[in-house]
C-alpha cells in the first residue's frame, strides 16, 4: 500500500513495497512448522503497520484521537537512544 499526506509543512510519502515486514529466522520458522518451536503461529495476526495506518486514517476521518500519538513516538525514540547509549558505555541510562 502507499499513502501521501500533505500539509503546510511538507509532504509525507510511504510505499510498503520496499518494506520487508516481519522476517523470521529460518531455524525458528522451521521449528514452528514442525510443532516443536518456541514461536506461536502468527499467520492470522493483523499486520501492525496496516493497523497503524487504518487507525491514523480513522482519526483523520472522524476526529477521534489515535491510539498512539506523537508523545508516544518521542518516548520510543528516547528509549532507543538510551539503549544505544547503554550499549556504547556499558552503563544504565535513565530516560
Amino acid at each position: 500500500y502507499t499513502f501521501e499526506l500533505a500539509g503546510d509543512g511538507g509532504l509525507l510519502q510511504y510505499d510498503s513495497a520496499g518494506d520487508p515486514g516481519i522476517v523470521f529466522d529460518e531455524v525458528a520458522s522451521t521449528r514452528r512448522s514442525t510443532g516443536d518451536g518456541f514461536l506461536p503461529d502468527v499467520s492470522t495476526l493483523r499486520d501492525p503497520y496496516a493497523a497503524e495506518i487504518v487507525d491514523f486514517a480513522t482519526a483523520l476521518r472522524t476526529g477521534a484521537p489515535t491510539r498512539v500519538d506523537a508523545a508516544d513516538g518521542v518516548a520510543a525514540v528516547e528509549v532507543s537512544r538510551a539503549a544505544l547509549e547503554s550499549l556504547r558505555t556499558g552503563r544504565s541510562i535513565a530516560c
